[in-house]
């Protein structure tokens, strides 16, 4: 699973960051550590979560790479649970 950069067409790749449009069919914005990433989220992925974009998420899917361009066709988004803060 790859972290950085554009991969190679068909890799897996999975991210922590926020996506900045919610929700909805189609291409999102993600930005991460690398920058701002496409995401292809379809609808059945958001699941109801009730996700804003200052949440931090955690994405699996894979690069879909068309000529000098590429997007994270999803799989999987869920909010990213380490980045809370222990309550007492």
């Amino acid at each position: 699973m790859s972290e950085s950069g554009p991969a190679r067409n068909d890799s897996i790749v999975g991210r922590i960051g926020n996506v900045v449009v919610l929700p909805g069919d189609g291409d999102h914005p993600f930005v991460d550590s690398t920058g701002n990433v496409p995401l292809e989220i379809d609808g059945h992925v958001w699941r109801d979560q009730g996700l804003m974009s200052e949440i931090k998420v955690r994405v699996l899917g894979e690069i879909d790479r068309a000529r000098r361009e590429y997007r994270t066709e999803t799989w999987t988004l869920e909010v990213h649970i380490s980045s809370r803060k222990d309550r007492h």
